[in-house]
C-alpha cells in the first residue's frame, strides 16, 4: 500500500510539472491596428474578433477605426467583425410624443465579415503586432 501511494505521488508530481510547463509556454501578445473601408475611411463602431483554437479574444473598434487587444495567443487567427451597425430612426409611430420609434438597423460592412469562415481575413500573431484590415460595405 505504501508503494502504491508513493507511485501516486510521483504521477501527480510529474503531471503537475507537465501542466506548469504547458501553461508557462503559452504566450500572449498585444495586437492593435485599424479597420478601414476601401476608400480609407475608418469603420467607426463594432468589435473585432481574433479566433484561434484554444482562445478567442475581441476588442472594441473606436470612432477612428482603432482597436487594441491584449491576451492574443501566438499563431494563426481567423478575423471577423461584430456589431458594425447603425440604428437609424425612420419615423415616429405615434404622432406627438415620439415615444415609439420605428428604426432601421443598417449594416455598415458586408455581411460576410460577421463570420470567421466567410470573412476571408486572417493573420499570424508572432509577437506584439499591428494589423490594419480593409473591409468593404
Amino acid at each position: 500500500m505504501d508503494d502504491l501511494t508513493m507511485i501516486d505521488v510521483k504521477i501527480f508530481f510529474v503531471l503537475g510539472l507537465f501542466i506548469l510547463l504547458i501553461v508557462g509556454c503559452t504566450k500572449t501578445y498585444t495586437v492593435e491596428g485599424r479597420v478601414l473601408f476601401e476608400d480609407g475611411m475608418p469603420l467607426t463602431v463594432g468589435s473585432i474578433v481574433f479566433e484561434k483554437s484554444g482562445g478567442t479574444v475581441l476588442g472594441q473598434i473606436d470612432s477612428n477605426g482603432y482597436y487594441k487587444i491584449h491576451g492574443v495567443l501566438q499563431g494563426e487567427h481567423k478575423i471577423y467583425i461584430l456589431g458594425a451597425v447603425k440604428v437609424v430612426p425612420i419615423k415616429d409611430s405615434q404622432a406627438g410624443d415620439g415615444s415609439d420609434r420605428v428604426v432601421e438597423i443598417k449594416q455598415l460592412i458586408n455581411e460576410k465579415y460577421r463570420f470567421p469562415d466567410q470573412s476571408g481575413i486572417s493573420c499570424v500573431v508572432r509577437n506584439n503586432m499591428t494589423f490594419d484590415f480593409i473591409v468593404s460595405k
